[in-house]
């Protein structure tokens, strides 16, 4: 939903900007939500880190403390999701505004193919934590 929030709001104010001539400010504008996602997102990703103990025995509790750590790695990990997830979602407003849609229309799908090759490639080396590496890689890549 954020994701759709921020395209619907950014894609006719950069494309309005592009359309007057503003091709500048519209970069600007597209720069400047980015770097507030990120510095908006960073300190509350390394909040839920510190709390992430906590949070996951709440969460999902276990009896099994080699359970319970292994889903503090796990989303610990995950962490970094949402901030790329929301720097792609800023990136694909501003193509959008270009008028470019089959990368970001293909995006989805990349990603989605590269989280499958994640976990058969590395599952044999690193376990479950395969998908969340691979969501995460894979997110890095389609950012």
């Amino acid at each position: 939903m954020a994701a759709g929030a921020v395209g619907s709001a950014l894609v006719p104010v950069a494309s309005a900007l592009l359309a007057n001539g503003e091709a500048e400010r519209a970069r600007r504008l597209v720069a400047t939500i980015a770097n507030l996602m990120i510095l908006a997102l960073i300190p509350l990703a390394v909040v839920v880190w510190i709390a992430a103990p906590s949070i996951v025995a709440v969460i999902l509790p276990t009896d099994d403390p080699g359970q319970l750590d292994t889903r503090i790695l796990l989303t610990r990990v995950m962490l970094l999701s949402p901030i790329l997830l929301a720097v792609g979602a800023v990136m694909t407003a501003g193509l959008n505004s270009l008028g470019v849609f089959g990368a970001p229309a293909m995006a989805p799908n990349v990603y989605n193919i590269g989280i499958i090759v994640c976990a058969l490639a590395l599952t044999p080396f690193i376990g479950i934590s395969a998908l969340a590496v691979g969501v995460v890689v894979v997110r890095r890549a389609s950012s």
